[in-house]
């Protein structure tokens, strides 16, 4: 990709503890100086905390401390008894699928209970819960309709449930508005101001597991939690990861849980065998698996992953796994396209604004989102895509990126009277508005931004947790690192940077050359280390071999090899430092 902001420098905002903290740590831990300046970037400044942290304590909470939750499983009892039919509706997304396959499959093997399963189509049906499928869940003698990682702010659509008399029960994690929540039986959601709830964080897919647990409980069938352990924690562990919630308490928990069986489970063994992938692990799901499912969302396809994870027949699933994985090629070369229009529609000062909006015609509204998330990833400030299906298209649709410490909430509810509807998280959201709006929208948010004092809003700084020479990169070293896993969003693999490499050789490979390998050795070519720099074949030219560069990068284990090597991959190069003192 031909990127204006090629030339843009982030700033390296590199972590350096005090030295005594450091020597303290070494010497209880018996690590390298690298890795305590590692470990206490985590806020791990004692054995305990590192037992403690590494061993992934059970932070486990009682599911009905979360609200409406006695309510929510006495009307299931209420169902199973009166052998009622249930729609369980979820999101147009991989946590939503995964909550809809979580629940469907409880349902089925606590109360013996087949329930219909639906996820909106996004580019027709929209997001959430609508009127139309609560008409239709009524059309089809739905008498209890379920939502999973939806239906907060479904306002609406429960209104129309409650007319119909349907009932509703909502598990959901998204923000409660202002007018509060919707019409319904119960709405269990930890972000509700009237929740006891400790944990905040929970994804849509572990709001639905909590509130298994407590069915489980209500029944009193051990063998049910059992199952729910067994064939729920796989599905927590990808919707969780695939939704970009902090990986710290519960959800930390959970997921170390989940991982233990993760590669041997059945569920997801012919979606391994199709993305040819040796063993799962959090990178695994957030890099591989969840784009694969999300990617037959985005083009308008969620039913191929819902009929993937609700498959019991091998052959089938197998059917269903290789037309995820064509669906993710599809959508790659959609995707690749668009970022190209998207980065060309930029202003040449792009770089000096404290936010980006770009729009135009025909830019495929399920992969907009992606676009604006590439946007943040090379200027760090938010972003908003907007696209329009045809010229005469009277409606557009945008999505909206944000960046830590700003709401992009706020900022869509400051142009509310712009916006036909709007809704999702404090850093990701969408919205939909006519295009006469469109440039006012723009205008709109640049009063907004003027009037917030964001001294380093577009700084993009790049964090590292510690200086770390070449010749104290080893695997001793990675899995010392590999302790703090699984890592994830708010538990990001540890960046490390590392000063006076000599490049030894580069050269592109992938499609039209868009990557680089490269390998590292140190100015007395003692030492030589691999990496490869994704999405950086345009700079084999500032790598020619014998250039001295600085480094950010984290430690990766190539496992496809005939032996696992262990490399860099790379984040940000730059010139080398020629102070004695560091970069």
């Amino acid at each position: 990709m031909n990127r204006k902001i090629i030339e843009h420098k982030r700033r390296w905002e590199i972590n350096r503890p005090d030295p005594i903290r450091v020597s303290t740590l070494v010497h209880e831990l018996g690590v390298s100086p690298s890795v305590a300046a590692v470990y206490l970037s985590r806020g791990i400044d004692s054995t305990s905390k590192f037992e403690e942290f590494s061993n992934g304590s059970q932070v486990l909470y009682d599911p009905y401390l979360l609200p409406d939750m006695y309510a929510a499983v006495d009307r299931i009892v209420q169902a199973y008894k009166e052998r009622e039919t249930i729609l369980i509706h979820g999101d147009a997304d991989c946590d939503g699928i995964c909550s809809s396959v979580l629940v469907n499959y409880f349902l089925q093997c606590l109360i013996g209970c087949e329930p219909f399963c639906h996820v909106p189509n996004r580019l027709d049906e929209g997001f959430g819960l609508s009127v139309a499928s609560v008409e239709r869940a009524k059309l089809s003698g739905v008498s209890l309709i379920i939502t999973t990682d939806c239906g907060t702010e479904a306002y609406h659509a429960a209104d129309r449930a409650q007319q119909l008399g349907t009932d509703l029960i909502i598990t959901d994690h998204h923000e409660v508005k202002d007018r509060g929540i919707p019409n319904c039986v119960a709405c269990i959601n930890p972000k509700r101001n009237t929740s006891l709830y400790p944990f905040r964080d929970l994804a849509g897919v572990g709001v639905a597991y909590k509130f298994l647990e407590a069915l489980a409980e209500r029944f009193a069938d051990a063998s049910a939690y059992e199952v729910l352990q067994a064939n729920g924690l796989p599905l927590l562990v990808l919707g969780t990861i695939a939704d970009c919630v902090p990986l710290l308490g519960e959800n930390r928990s959970l997921v170390m849980e989940g991982l233990k069986d993760l590669d041997d489970n059945g569920m997801l063994w012919e979606l391994k065998k199709a993305a040819r992938v040796k063993t799962i692990d959090t990178e695994t799901v957030g890099y591989t698996f969840a784009p694969m499912i999300n990617s037959c969302c985005r083009l308008g396809c969620p039913e191929w992953a819902l009929r993937l994870l609700l498959e019991t027949d091998p052959k089938m699933e197998r059917v269903y796994a290789h037309r995820l994985k064509e669906l993710n090629d599809e959508r790659k070369a959609v995707q690749l396209e668009l970022e190209e229009q998207v980065f060309h529609s930029l202003p040449d000062d792009a770089s000096h604004h404290k936010f980006l909006l770009a729009s135009g015609e025909n830019w495929h509204p399920g992969l907009i989102g992606l676009a604006a998330n590439r946007l943040v990833s090379e200027y760090g400030k938010p972003s908003f895509v907007v696209g329009a299906d045809c010229p005469n298209d009277s409606m557009a649709r945008g999505s909206c990126r944000s960046v830590p410490g700003t709401n992009i909430l706020e900022a869509l509810e400051s142009c509310d009277d712009l916006l036909t509807k709007f809704g999702g998280h404090a850093g990701a959201a969408g919205f939909q508005l006519p295009n006469a709006n469109v440039e006012r929208l723009e205008q709109r948010l640049f009063n907004y931004f003027d009037g917030i004092d964001y001294d380093d809003l577009g700084d993009n700084p790049l964090r590292i947790d510690a200086e770390m020479p070449l010749d104290q990169i080893t695997m001793r070293v990675y899995e010392q690192i590999e302790k703090l896993s699984p890592f994830g969003h708010g538990n990001e693999r540890p960046v490390l940077a590392t000063n006076n490499l000599v490049v030894a050789n580069a050269a592109t490979f992938g499609k039209d050359s868009r990557h680089l390998r490269l390998v590292f050795t140190d100015p007395n070519r003692a030492k030589c280390t691999p990496a490869v720099f994704w999405n950086a074949g345009d700079q084999i030219g500032h790598l020619a071999p014998g250039s001295t560069v600085a480094v950010a990068h984290s430690l990766i284990v190539d496992n496809y090899r005939a032996k696992p090597t262990l490399m860099m991959n790379i984040l940000d190069v730059r010139p080398a430092s020629k102070q004695d003192g560091g970069i």
